[in-house]
């Protein structure tokens, strides 16, 4: 029997790891999911790392079996390999190492691990699937996956879903990607690699001479256009303005690249189409004046969420204070007039501008770092463009470019998210595929010991990952199912939340939820001993939990809910409760709502002079806090 070649044994890796990474493109932006905290973006990123795991796996192998490792010489990835080890330092230099390695709870796009699992992915594509036929078959799977998506959102543009949740999203459709602006983010690339794909079948139609061939085209030309249009839909729907201006300057950096290069013929016709594009954005000109309205309400709370960034920077010039710890770090920056804005009350856990987030994250070199990359791409796919005619890999770079650019300007007023996040990357690795040589570098281990050490090695670190993600997965559905019982079934959800902190004792929200949980069914328990043990376990959660991130506002509040429950079987708890309250106005001295909160605890115990005075700064904070006025007015 023949044994396979080398290049045989190379094929047969390089089709699962298409086969894998085409399956990753198509199903992560439809993933949602009923049983965690978070709906849209948790399935996302989880399955983000399954499928990194998977892909480093058959890669690994590959590149075992072949005795080759290929690293394409490239100086543009030094500048990503850069920003990639200084978000590695500014995370060793966190405020809260957790946070910044795993992520903002409910926010994990953006954490060292989400960097490293898309730098594998994008290694992996550029070594392994970089050729113009693997790239087609990829964003086949992208338009089709994009279809599914931009059907749902005008499906709920008719109302399909409008009972189902809390959001009015026949209004503002988001699809399976969970909000307005990211839907409108992820599509805008997506529209502009459709139009290329327009012109690349337009092209073909006008020099194949075969004439089945032609109508083969012509459908496929069609075909493209429709989805186009489709998408084109479902992001006028969102009503995103961030999304519009995305699009916008997506289609006339496109568009002015197109038109120097086109023939007169085919840039008249992609002019039409950007021009009718831009009239379905734009159909008014109130949209446009609306957009940039310093003075609208969305724009107001933007700016006033900057300027407390800013000061936040100024004073973390270097290192940051970690990415992903924009939440704990903005509270002591935020400025007082966000009390006067709709969201007074809001926890802020994005500075909603993605330059000022690597800034606030990882200081001002890793901001350097981030937009060195930005330049980079642009200037070889630029050069590249400037030096080529047009042809399919001419539109696809532009198009890819294109597709950057909008989400450039569309994070300038918001944030990345997983589905926008990989979708630039894949981007970034079509344009990089596409304009730089074959070039690379070919490491051949020798010795028949060292495969088979590496093989034992690949295999062990696999499955141990494997379990890592299932415990982290298993531990957030316990943990969801746990705090929806802890009401209704308080023992059966504390049981549920025990095995949520036994499968992931790092996540202190848990914790927190858990010493929660025992002090409720402290309150329930049929005698003095159980009692005094369910006591001492939520003393000791709480402790814990408060010791692994004492910065995380939601935790200490939640905290606060543990000792006022405590509190009602034993008053000495109360005083528990005041103190981290005080921490909140504290480390968020402007919030007044935290301010009057604080009043009302100190209330409670007679201490009115105190309270009195909470309250005095929480209605000097927000000038008309009803609730604040009405308590001052009892004293």
């Amino acid at each position: 029997m023949k044994l396979p070649t080398r290049n045989e044994i190379s094929a047969g890796f390089v089709s699962i790891i298409e086969l894998l990474f085409i399956l990753y493109i198509f199903l992560m932006p439809l993933l949602i999911t009923t049983f965690t905290n978070e709906l849209f973006e948790w399935p996302k990123v989880m399955f983000t790392y399954l499928m990194t795991i998977l892909l480093l796996f058959f890669y690994l192998l590959k590149i075992i079996a072949t005795q080759q490792l290929i690293i394409p010489k490239i100086p543009l990835l030094l500048v990503f390999g850069a920003f990639l080890l200084w978000t590695a330092v500014t995370t060793l230099t966190s405020i809260n190492v957790y946070t910044s390695f795993w992520g903002y709870y409910s926010r994990f796009n953006g954490s060292l691990l989400s960097y490293l699992s898309y730098a594998m992915l994008a290694f992996i594509f550029l070594t392994e699937l970089n050729s113009l036929a693997h790239i087609r078959r990829i964003v086949t799977a992208l338009f089709s996956s994009a279809f599914l998506v931009a059907a749902f959102g005008v499906a709920q543009r008719l109302g399909v879903d409008k009972d189902f949740w809390v959001q009015h999203s026949w209004e503002r459709v988001f699809s399976t990607l969970g909000q307005p602006n990211w839907l409108a983010a992820y599509l805008a690339p997506i529209i502009l690699l459709a139009i290329a794909y327009a012109g690349i079948f337009f092209i073909y139609l006008r020099t194949h001479p075969n004439r089945p061939a032609r109508i083969r085209t012509l459908l496929m030309l069609i075909s493209v256009a429709l989805l186009a249009a489709l998408y084109s839909a479902a992001l006028y729907f969102t009503r995103s303005r961030s999304g519009y201006l995305g699009l916008t300057s997506g289609l006339l950096f496109f568009g002015s690249l197109f038109f120097l290069r086109a023939s007169r013929k085919i840039a008249l016709i992609f002019g039409i189409v950007c021009i009718i594009l831009l009239g379905v954005l734009f159909p008014r000109r109130s949209v446009l004046i609306k957009f940039i309205d310093s003075n609208s309400e969305t724009n107001r709370i933007r700016l006033i969420t900057w300027q407390g960034t800013l000061s936040l920077i100024r004073d973390h010039p270097i290192f940051g204070t970690g990415p992903e710890t924009f939440a704990y770090s903005f509270l002591g920056y935020r400025p007082a007039q966000l009390n006067t804005t709709t969201e007074w009350d809001f926890l802020i856990n994005k500075p909603h501008n993605e330059y000022l987030g690597v800034a606030s994250g990882s200081g001002i070199p890793g901001l350097i770092l981030y937009l060195l990359g930005v330049v980079g791409i642009s200037y070889f796919a630029i050069r590249y463009l400037h030096k080529n005619r047009v042809d399919e890999r001419w539109l696809l770079i532009g198009a890819s470019l294109g597709g950057l650019v909008s989400l450039w300007v569309s994070n300038f007023f918001g944030f990345s998210v997983v589905p926008t996040q990989v979708l630039m990357v894949l981007l970034v690795g079509i344009v990089i595929a596409l304009t730089w040589d074959s070039k690379v570098i070919t490491v051949t281990p020798q010795t028949r010991y060292i495969r088979w050490a590496a093989l034992g090695v690949t295999v062990i670190v696999t499955i141990a990952l494997f379990v890592g993600w299932y415990r982290v997965a298993a531990a957030e559905i316990l943990f969801v199912s746990g705090r929806s019982l802890l009401s209704s079934s308080p023992l059966t959800g504390l049981e549920k939340l025990q095995s949520s902190v036994s499968s992931n004792p790092f996540e202190p929200r848990y914790r927190q939820k858990l010493s929660e949980g025992y002090a409720i069914a402290a309150t329930t328990a049929p005698n003095e001993t159980q009692k005094n043990l369910f006591v001492t376990r939520a003393l000791s959660e709480a402790q814990i939990a408060y010791a692994q991130n004492p910065y995380d506002y939601i935790l200490r509040s939640g905290l606060i809910r543990t000792y006022l429950k405590l509190a009602t079987s034993d008053s000495s708890y109360m005083q528990k409760a005041i103190e981290l309250a005080e921490i909140n106005t504290l480390k968020c001295p402007t919030s007044a709502y935290d301010h009057y909160y604080l009043a009302t605890l100190l209330v409670s115990q007679g201490q009115k002079e105190q309270a009195k005075e909470k309250a005095q700064k929480a209605l000097e904070l927000r000038p008309g806090y009803g609730e604040a006025e009405n308590l001052i007015n009892t004293f």
